[in-house]
């Protein structure tokens, strides 16, 4: 009996996303069993890398076009400036807390305006698969971090 070889392709766009949850995973696992680095070291780290994955998630939408929609311009300048004022209130020892809940409230509200896109514009394929299930994973994340 002859059974048909099944190719998946692997998206590897998809397959890198997935990947970026792993330092949010390993930093929370560390801090709650193995104890390897100080808690203000994971804190920071988890600040600084959500927000590059805060700024990634903008520019998602950045349009590169003779005449570029003013909205996608802003959705994917924003986050990044935002990026920049956050670290520089990080590195002046401002509450990492706090710090880490905007965090939290922006990744957060860009994932609604990612859904309104998902459910207004059909051509979007990539959020069920993709930005759903990451962008929760790093929340549930990043809210141990807020916790501890």
């Amino acid at each position: 009996m002859n059974f048909p070889i099944i190719k998946k392709k692997i998206n590897l766009q998809i397959f890198i996303s997935y990947l970026g949850v792993l330092p949010f995973i390993m930093a929370t696992l560390d801090c709650i069993f193995f104890k390897y680095f100080a808690k203000n070291f994971l804190i920071d780290f988890i600040i600084f890398f959500s927000l590059i994955i805060f700024s990634f998630i903008g520019a998602i939408r950045w349009s590169y076009s003779v005449l570029p929609n003013a909205i996608h311009v802003l959705y994917g300048f924003i986050p990044s400036l935002i990026s920049t004022i956050l670290i520089f209130l990080n590195l002046l020892d401002f509450n990492k807390n706090l710090i880490i809940l905007l965090i939290f409230n922006l990744i957060l509200l860009q994932l609604i305006v990612d859904f309104l896109i998902y459910k207004y514009v059909k051509n979007e394929v990539f959020f069920l698969s993709l930005r759903l299930p990451v962008t929760i994973i790093i929340l549930l994340n990043m809210a141990y971090f807020i916790s501890v």
